[in-house]
């Protein structure tokens, strides 16, 4: 099996104003192939520390994939750097030229013998054409050892690496492609995640797996070892039983997409009502193409006063129990229900911190309110964490509810 090293290259990565983005990316799509990523490098534009990345990635690998340093400014040093690698000489790429120069006189620019640095490539490389951007890619292969340099800009390298390198890659060295599956479990500890699937039966020893959590969304993956096949079928049934009514199966990455697609079937539709969530629900629901259909919109009612004129909850119930309540929780998710004419209204209301909590009502304690045509509930959850944490779960808790609500009732 190939063993691949990543290098990502620039001083914004050492300082922490810029995040590696590039490396993560490229690793995503070479592990369904029969290929092994064994390390990812950062390391600044200084020449020394440059040419020392790279032999140690060339020491350790069999192809090692860079990204940055390509660029018109002095600080981009991987062309001159991997020239005292390799000896080579450097030239222009001409079709890279033509199509800067058309650009730039599109826009009414001049063309600099700066500019040219960007279009450079190492004489004998193998050119890779960057229809995202200026500056090409290459490719050097020495002595049974590959080395392919992609511009650091993340749209650039993602297009690259998807349309170039991948099937550089299989072509090049016969890499097969691995079966793989990936589930999702929603509002999980990734620790009961995994004495739950070790539990589920399933012939771990055939196959590689691993998880990914990100704001309360764990991401499972299983890929197959030695060319081996996975039972999806199986896996899924078992992840279903398993995890019930927290599994999300493998058409779905996020829990709204299941409740877009749900409501579409059914041919109803939903609103939001948000206090402490401002608009995130709202925002999570418009990310998923298509949400249109379904979702008809939202009243961000942070303002007491919002609450009462736009949503008609009664100054009542906001004084006798405040408006991180019960009362006033049902009252949002039914006034943005009738507002908006929705089939459906949810509901936020809480103390997302870090000031405003009390001995009876803590920051991180958040209401949730739901509607339909029948009933108005709520109920309530406290979220540790700082702001965002307390903010992106009661978005995401408000949606697993209505997913949770529609996947046990045939509305």
């Amino acid at each position: 099996m190939k063993r691949v090293a990543i290098i990502a290259s620039g001083n914004e990565l050492l300082y922490g104003k810029t995040a590696d983005t590039n490396s993560g990316y490229i690793s995503s799509r070479l592990f369904p192939l029969d290929i092994r990523v064994v390390m990812f490098m950062v390391t600044g534009d200084d020449p020394v520390e440059l040419e020392s990345a790279i032999r140690h990635a060339l020491s350790a690998s069999d192809i090692v994939i860079m990204t940055g340093g390509l660029g018109p400014t002095d600080d981009d040093r991987t062309i001159e750097t991997l020239r005292k690698i390799y000896g080579f000489s450097i030239t222009l790429d001409g079709p890279s030229r033509e199509r800067m120069d058309s650009l730039y006189r599109k826009i009414g620019m001049p063309m600099t013998d700066r500019d040219l640095k960007m279009v450079e490539i190492p004489a004998g490389a193998t050119v890779l054409a960057n229809e995202k951007g200026l500056a090409p890619g290459f490719i050097i292969s020495r002595q049974d050892k590959v080395l392919i340099a992609l511009p650091g800009v993340p749209a650039e390298a993602a297009y690259m690496a998807d349309t170039l390198v991948v099937p550089f890659l299989q072509k090049e060295f016969g890499i097969r492609s691995r079966e793989t599956l990936s589930f999702r479990v929603v509002g999980m500890k990734e620790s009961d995640i995994n004495e739950a699937v070790l539990a589920m039966g399933i012939p771990l020893e055939r196959m590689e797996w691993g998880m990914t959590a990100s704001e309360g969304v764990t991401t499972l993956t299983f890929v197959t070892r030695d060319g081996g096949s996975i039972d999806s079928d199986a896996i899924t049934g078992k992840a279903g039983t398993t995890f019930g009514e927290r599994y999300l199966g493998p058409s779905w990455h996020r829990p709204e997409e299941e409740v877009i697609a749900i409501l579409r079937k059914r041919n109803m539709t939903m609103a939001a009502a948000e206090s402490c969530t401002g608009g995130l629900i709202s925002k999570r629901m418009t990310d998923v193409p298509g949400s249109s259909d379904v979702f008809i919109g939202s009243v961000v009612a942070y303002g007491n006063s919002v609450k009462v004129k736009h949503l008609g909850v009664s100054l009542d119930d906001l004084e006798r129990h405040g408006a991180v309540s019960p009362e006033v929780a049902s009252a949002m998710a039914s006034g943005v229900r009738a507002a908006l004419g929705a089939d459906i209204g949810i509901s936020t209301t809480g103390i997302a911190g870090p000031a405003g909590g009390s001995e009876t009502k803590p920051v991180g304690t958040v209401w949730f309110g739901f509607a339909d045509k029948e009933r108005a509930s709520s109920f309530t959850h406290l979220i540790s964490g700082d702001r965002r944490r307390v903010r992106t779960w009661a978005s995401l808790i408000a949606i697993e509810n209505l997913r949770s609500y529609l996947k046990q009732n045939d509305c």
